[in-house]
């Protein structure tokens, strides 16, 4: 769900690097397809990596939800959704790989999927610093 209360997100993103290459990231992501099955196995490895010591087995759970009207005006609000749509928008490269993601941003309603897991030792430390957090945000 998304945060209660006044929290908002502010979108960053980096200008082109002095080569201007425009896409760039760990060459892994073009291993899988992107489809749900994949989603689906990578989370649950990921999660299972980081099993909690002393723990048997870790639960994860896949929700979905809709969101039409006053709450998708509060989740685009709250997630800052209009940076990120026109800055996808404004890449002639992204807009062609990100349509359907473009096209849903723009949409009425919105399906939404939540993952949450426990009996994992969590995404722990600061955004900018060298615990996973970090590096799930900046690797």
């Amino acid at each position: 769900m998304p945060p209660r209360g006044k929290a908002r997100t502010a979108w960053c993103f980096d200008p082109l690097p002095p080569s201007g290459a425009r896409q760039g990231g760990d060459p892994a992501q073009f291993v899988f397809e992107p489809d749900i099955s994949a989603l689906v196995r990578e989370t649950l490895q990921n999660s299972n990596d980081q099993l909690f010591e002393g723990r048997e087995h870790v639960l994860v759970t896949f929700r979905s939800g809709r969101f039409e009207g006053k709450r998708l005006k509060k989740l685009r609000e709250v997630f800052g959704l209009a940076t990120l749509q026109s800055h996808l928008a404004s890449i002639s490269v992204a807009r062609a790989r990100f349509e359907g993601g473009l096209e849903m941003l723009e949409s009425d309603c919105m399906t939404v999927l939540w993952i949450e897991d426990r009996g994992t030792t969590g995404l722990v430390g600061d955004e900018q610093g060298s615990g996973n957090f970090a590096a799930l945000c900046r690797d």
